[in-house]
């Protein structure tokens, strides 16, 4: 098990409870940020395997070393500093689910590890019982029924209230649509990170079994691509928790989300797309149960059936500007049944 990673609407590292004597002050503050921006950390010491600069065989004649106190006072100096910043390390590692790599000189090893264990992981999703939304943080403990299993996952949650003032004042100045240098647009380009603010998951299957002459009519598709095409019916599932939703005296609840679909070439060039903004006005009688259910939106895309494709699936709450997006070979996929075979497509939820 390369790593393990707990998440909730706002997982987070564990918050240190003592900075002073824990972390230096400014790591204390970017754990908190990395804490709700979800980030995972693998810190490497490129410092390599070290050796007390007072045990060089350069310093066999130096005067501190014919001092006994000098010797020692140097030396527990220097291991004091040492497993300090090496601690800083660990603990950002272990409280947002990476993990340092320390004392080794094999730096490469170490970088490939780290983009290997990152990029391999497990998301386990849960919505806190307790609904006092008091920004303190919260512990969170993942077991398996292997004990002998080190688990690597964030190590709890600050309970930020997801309707709160921080969230209504973002609502009021963030911009409604997406503009080319919106967090989306830049979340939506081909062989990027994957953000993760806006946590989402999504079923892509093919529409039919047969091809199509051309492309689905609301796609914005290249003049340089050619059918026969495939169509992909693309469902995005997300809790309703990790949406903003902005109250209004009447109690009604309002909320605008956008989808995107983008079909990109093994040259990087993109050469389709899909999008698509859902406004979504929600009155009190209603909002309490649709946060006990998923929200459900979906999108039609067509590929081309000849030559090498990867879609690029993003989602963007405009109250926030949280993003979140995820990538695909579209080969994974196109040998799948197609979506019909096994039942209707759930409806979107508006």
């Amino acid at each position: 098990m390369a790593g393990q990673s707990a998440q909730s609407a706002q997982s987070a590292p564990a918050g240190p409870e003592k900075p002073e004597t824990t972390l230096h002050a400014n790591a204390d503050l970017v754990l908190v940020e990395l804490s709700r921006s979800q980030v995972a950390v693998y810190p490497i010491d490129a410092r390599g395997l070290m050796v007390a600069p007072m045990l060089s065989a350069t310093q066999s004649g130096s005067t501190m070393n014919r001092k006994p106190n000098g010797f020692a006072n140097a030396y527990s100096k220097w291991l004091t500093n040492t497993g300090s910043e090496q601690g800083t390390m660990q603990q950002m590692a272990e409280a947002t689910g990476g993990k340092a790599y320390l004392n080794t000189n094999d730096l490469k090893q170490a970088i490939e590890k780290a983009i290997e264990t990152g990029s391999n992981y497990y998301t386990v999703a849960y919505t806190p019982d307790n609904r006092n939304w008091n920004g303190a943080f919260r512990k969170i403990q993942v077991k398996v029924d292997r004990p002998s299993l080190n688990l690597a996952y964030r190590r709890g949650y600050y309970a930020d209230d997801p309707l709160g003032p921080e969230h209504r004042n973002a609502a009021q100045t963030a911009k409604a649509d997406a503009t080319d240098y919106s967090a989306l647009r830049t979340a939506m380009l081909r062989g990027g990170p994957d953000p993760t603010e806006l946590i989402f998951v999504a079923s892509v299957r093919r529409s039919s079994a047969d091809a199509e002459p051309a492309i689905v009519e609301s796609n914005q598709a290249s003049k340089k691509i050619s059918g026969p095409y495939r169509r992909y019916s693309v469902i995005f599932v997300t809790n309703p928790r990790e949406v903003n939703w902005t109250p209004t005296p009447d109690g009604v609840h309002h909320c605008t989300l956008e989808f995107l679909t983008f079909v990109y070439g093994v040259d990087g060039k993109l050469v389709n797309m899909q999008t698509n903004s859902v406004s979504a006005n929600i009155g009190a009688d209603k909002f309490a149960a649709l946060l006990k259910q998923n929200l459900q939106y979906q999108q039609q895309i067509s590929v081309p059936v000849k030559g090498e494709y990867y879609l690029r699936l993003g989602m963007r709450d405009a109250g926030t500007d949280r993003v979140g997006a995820l990538e695909l070979p579209v080969e994974a996929v196109a040998k799948l049944p197609p979506l019909a075979a096994e039942g209707t497509a759930p409806a979107a939820t508006k």
